[in-house]
């Protein structure tokens, strides 16, 4: 697997799907055998938002205390708002995740914003950022394939609307591809690689990473992720929790699918 970088999302996507509330300890515990364990390229130790809306992120900011302390490289902190990266900053997050989709009714539910009000607030926020020293800045677009309250989408509206931010926003250092629903089939992966590519040179896909969840069928996982790294691709979400991770602000706790394990990507590299 040399050459690929995993960004490990267990301590927030995985964690942020299961009912029971991690303690501190446990987070800490949990961060510290992946990093003995797995040593992942960047890690993701929470995120910045209203306990009222997810319980178990209330103690991110603790968390991040203490990898800061030990120095740890590329420890990223996801933000959803301005006002959620300005609490960053003030806590000395140098890595910030931000978030996006290609769906309205998505965007609505997630984060209470339109996607219009949301590309004003990321100018805002990537603003903000320019003017503070910020390591690297990763941008979630959700729902590339299917958004999980109104369904499947457009393929041509899905390549602009990720085109936008390419075309936009210079300043962000990774664009993750998120199939929020885990459904997203290869022919539509490979439909969305080439026109990217057809627009802009290969070496951009340098800057796109996957965030994918276990489709029904592993061989049309299998497929996208093989087809991603011959094209250049070398960027993948991962999690050491086994049946965990999904949005479950937006979608059903029955309708999740999993993150992509370190063991599954072992199989498919």
């Amino acid at each position: 697997m040399s050459g690929i970088k995993f960004f490990d999302v267990s301590l927030r996507d995985g964690l942020q799907s299961l009912k029971r509330i991690y303690s501190l300890n446990e987070k800490k515990d949990l961060f510290h055998k992946i990093i003995s364990k797995h040593k992942p390229h960047s890690i993701e130790v929470g995120s910045i938002v209203s306990p009222k809306v997810l319980p178990q992120m209330h103690n991110s900011l603790d968390l991040f205390a203490h990898a800061k302390k030990m120095q740890i490289p590329n420890i990223y902190m996801l933000t959803p708002n301005l006002k959620s990266v300005d609490i960053g900053l003030k806590h000395g997050v140098k890595n910030f995740s931000l978030i996006t989709s290609v769906s309205e009714e998505f965007q609505k539910k997630n984060i209470n914003k339109s996607l219009d009000d949301s590309k004003k607030e990321l100018s805002s926020i990537l603003s903000l950022l320019d003017n503070n020293d910020v390591e690297n800045i990763k941008l979630y677009i959700s729902c590339i394939n299917e958004c999980p309250i109104s369904g499947k989408k457009n393929l041509r509206y899905i390549v602009n609307e990720i085109d936008y931010y390419i075309e936009n926003y210079n300043n962000i250092s990774e664009i993750c591809l998120s199939d929020t629903c885990g459904t997203l089939g290869f022919i539509d992966f490979k439909n969305i690689i080439e026109s990217i590519t057809r627009f802009h040179d290969y070496r951009l896909l340098d800057k796109i990473s996957l965030h994918l969840h276990k489709n029904t069928d592993i061989e049309i996982t299998q497929s996208i992720i093989t087809y991603a790294t011959l094209t250049g691709i070398t960027r993948f979400d991962v999690s050491c929790l086994e049946n965990a991770g999904g949005c479950s602000v937006t979608m059903e706790k029955s309708k999740l699918n999993s993150n992509i394990h370190y063991d599954d990507y072992k199989l498919f590299l």
